[in-house]
């Protein structure tokens, strides 16, 4: 197996041009827009965490036990930093329906779109003492290296849901459909399940397994 790591929006890209048999990501509308299209042979929801606005400890703008939204638009309104992956991946993705529901992205020069992965902003974040979104896992990861703290409280609109897709193989011969259902069938099995339900960072689970009646 070889594995391509990138963001939701290249992820799906290298998908409809059949350059990979599967795709795992965390962008919901836009895998029902890659399957509508076709490019999609099958989808399964995998696993979910949530996703948290992580800010300085002194949290400048006063954010702390907020809603999303709220928090967000209290960010741009004191124009406070905050670093944007800007890189049409999955948390990008969900930064900017975020600030749809806040009545959409102000302008303010404080806003820094980073145009990298989820690592390298929040390591930019952190150096700036600003605001970002981030998905759970990766805050876990990183937490030894980075000041960060999650913010805002956690709701519905911050749910992080990731879902595996099996590319059309009616629309690239090259596609090795057989394989991808083989995974894809693993994927949601109680064995795989089981072990991202028991797979931990510093004791905390990184994921939460969405077949959950096939591990309990």
């Amino acid at each position: 197996m070889d594995v391509i790591a990138v963001g939701t929006g290249k992820a799906l890209k290298f998908g409809e041009n059949g350059d990979v048999d599967v795709v795992l990501v965390h962008a919901r509308e836009a895998e029902q827009q890659f399957m509508d299209s076709g490019h999609g042979a099958r989808r399964e929801d995998v696993m979910f965490n949530h996703f948290e606005i992580l800010g300085p400890p002194s949290d400048p703008a006063r954010i702390r036990g907020l809603g999303a939204v709220e928090a967000l638009a209290k960010i741009a309104a004191g124009r406070h930093d905050f670093i944007s992956r800007g890189d049409d991946s999955g948390t990008h993705r969900r930064e900017r329906s975020l600030w749809d529901q806040a009545g959409g992205l102000p302008e303010w020069s404080e806003y820094v779109e980073a145009g990298q992965g989820m690592g390298a902003t929040l390591v930019m974040a952190n150096q700036m003492r600003a605001y970002t979104l981030a998905d759970r896992g990766t805050y876990l990861a990183f937490n030894d290296r980075i000041d960060l703290q999650p913010l805002a409280a956690s709701g519905e609109n911050l749910l992080n849901p990731y879902g595996v897709l099996a590319v059309n193989p009616a629309k690239h011969s090259g596609i090795n459909h057989d394989l991808a259902d083989r995974f894809i069938d693993f994927l949601i099995s109680a064995e795989a399940q089981t072990l991202i339900r028991d797979f931990r960072i510093a004791g905390e689970p990184l994921f939460q397994p969405r077949h959950l009646s096939e591990v309990e």
